[in-house]
C-alpha cells in the first residue's frame, strides 16, 4: 500500500511543474520579433563585417535592414520563434539563424502557427522527456525509485526554464534520451534504423556536433558490450544520413545542390570559431560544482548559473563513483548512461558553453545517482539488491 502510495506522490510531484509552466500561456506576436530581429545585435553592421555572415550566406541580408539602427538585443528564444515561424512558411534555413540546426525551430513554426506560441511544442516536449526518463529508468530501477529520476528532473529549475521558454535545448534533449531509448531496445530487436533516424533528428535538432558525440558514444558502447551488433548498426548508419539530408529539404529547394549544403556547414564552423576562440576550457565544470558561468561578452565576469541545483554536483559525484560499483558496472544500460555522461561533458569543456548546455546529461545523470544511491540504501530496515535473469531484470527483498 506504502509503495503505491509514494507512486502516486511522486507522479504529483512529476506533473505539478508542468501545470504551472501552461500557465505561462501568452501570444507572440511575429511581427514585433520580426521588428526586434531587423534592429538586433545580429543585423548590426559590425557584427555582420566581424563575423563575415553576409559572406557566409547571402541570403543572411534579407530579413535585415542597413544594420544602423539597434534597438537592444533579441534573445534566443525569439530569435528562434522568429526563425521557425519563417521557416514553416518557406524560408531557406540559412537566412535567419543559419548556424542552429533547423528541426525543433520548424517545430516553434509549427506551433506558432497553430496555437500563437511556441510553447505548446515545450509542453510537448517536456512531458516527453519525463516519460523517457522514467522508461529509461525503469530499465535499471524498481517502482517506484524509477519515478524518483523524472520528479528530480521536473523540479530542476533548468527543466522549468526550459519549459517557459522556446529553447532548442529541451526538444533536443527529447531526441537524445529516444536515441539512447531505441538503441537499447535495438540490441533486443537487432533493428538499428528507428535509433538511427532519431539520431539523423539528434543531429538537426541544435548541432549536428551533437550527432556525431551521440554517434561515436553509441558505437563505443556498442563496441564494449555487444560487438557482434557493431556491423548491423555500422549498415544502418545511411538511415541517420538521410535524416539529416530531409531535413534541409527547405535549404535544397532554394540552392538545389549539395556543394551550397557543404558550404553552408564549413561556414557554421568557421562563424562558431569566430566566437571567443580565448574562452577557458573546462568550464563547464565550474557550472556544475560551484554554481558559477563565466560570461563570453563584456569583462567576462563570473556570475550565478541560471537554473543551477545541488543536485547537479551532488549527482555528478555519485556519477563518478558508478563505474567503481560492481553490480552497476556490468549493467549495459547504466555503462550506456556514463558514456553518455563523460563523451559529453569531455566535448563541451572544450567550447564556448552556456549553463543550459548541461541540459542533455541531466536525465542521465539523475539516473545513474539513483541507482549508485539505490545500491547502498536500506528501505523499510531491508537492503535492496539487483540480480538479473537472463529475461528479466528484479530487486530482491531478502526476508528478514
Amino acid at each position: 500500500m506504502y509503495r503505491r502510495a509514494i507512486t502516486v506522490l511522486l507522479v504529483a510531484l512529476i506533473a505539478f511543474p508542468i501545470f504551472q509552466a501552461i500557465r505561462t500561456w501568452g501570444h507572440v506576436d511575429v511581427q514585433t520579433l520580426a521588428t526586434k530581429y531587423t534592429n538586433s545585435q545580429y543585423c548590426l553592421t559590425g557584427y555582420r563585417i566581424e563575423h563575415g555572415t553576409d559572406a557566409l550566406t547571402p541570403e543572411y541580408a534579407s530579413y535585415c535592414g542597413r544594420g544602423e539602427t539597434f534597438s537592444g538585443n533579441i534573445d534566443d528564444p525569439d530569435l528562434y520563434t522568429f526563425a521557425g515561424w519563417n521557416y514553416i512558411r518557406g524560408a531557406d534555413p540559412s537566412s535567419i539563424n543559419f548556424e542552429v540546426q533547423p528541426l525543433v525551430k520548424y517545430f516553434f513554426g509549427l506551433s506558432e502557427l497553430l496555437f500563437g506560441t511556441p510553447l505548446v511544442l515545450q509542453w510537448c516536449m517536456g512531458v516527453m522527456l519525463l516519460a523517457l526518463v522514467y522508461l529509461l529508468a525503469r530499465m535499471v530501477l524498481p517502482e517506484p525509485l524509477s519515478l524518483l529520476p523524472s520528479a528530480a528532473l521536473a523540479w530542476d529549475g533548468l527543466f522549468r526554464e526550459q519549459v517557459s521558454a522556446s529553447y532548442v535545448d529541451l526538444g533536443e534533449t527529447v531526441l537524445i534520451l529516444l536515441f539512447l531509448y531505441l538503441l537499447i531496445r535495438a540490441v533486443r530487436s537487432r533493428n538499428f534504423a528507428p535509433a538511427m533516424v532519431v539520431m539523423g533528428g539528434v543531429a538537426l535538432a541544435k548541432s549536428f556536433s551533437i550527432g556525431i558525440v551521440l554517434a561515436s558514444v553509441s558505437f563505443v558502447w556498442l563496441y564494449g558490450t555487444h560487438r557482434q551488433l557493431v556491423w548491423s548498426y555500422y549498415r544502418a548508419a545511411w538511415v541517420a544520413v538521410a535524416t539529416y539530408l530531409v531535413g534541409y529539404i527547405g535549404f535544397f529547394i532554394h540552392h538545389g545542390n549539395l556543394l551550397d549544403f557543404f558550404r553552408l556547414h564549413l561556414n557554421v564552423i568557421r562563424l562558431y570559431k569566430s566566437y571567443v576562440p580565448e574562452y577557458p576550457k573546462g568550464e563547464v565544470f565550474r557550472i556544475l560544482f560551484a554554481d558559477k558561468w563565466r560570461q563570453w561578452y563584456g569583462a567576462h565576469a563570473l556570475i550565478p548559473a541560471p537554473g543551477w541545483s545541488l543536485l547537479w554536483p551532488v549527482s555528478l559525484m555519485l556519477t563518478f563513483g558508478a563505474p567503481f560499483i560492481r553490480k552497476l558496472r556490468a549493467e549495459p544500460e547504466i555503462l550506456l548512461h556514463l558514456t553518455w555522461i563523460f563523451v559529453y561533458l569531455a566535448f563541451i569543456s572544450l567550447r564556448l558553453v552556456f549553463p543550459r548546455y548541461v541540459l542533455p546529461v541531466l536525465p542521465s545523470f539523475y539516473i545513474v545517482a539513483v541507482a549508485v544511491l539505490a545500491n547502498f540504501s536500506h528501505f523499510a530496515t531491508v537492503k535492496l539488491w539487483y540480480t538479473k535473469s537472463p529475461t528479466t531484470k528484479t530487486w530482491s527483498v531478502p526476508l528478514q
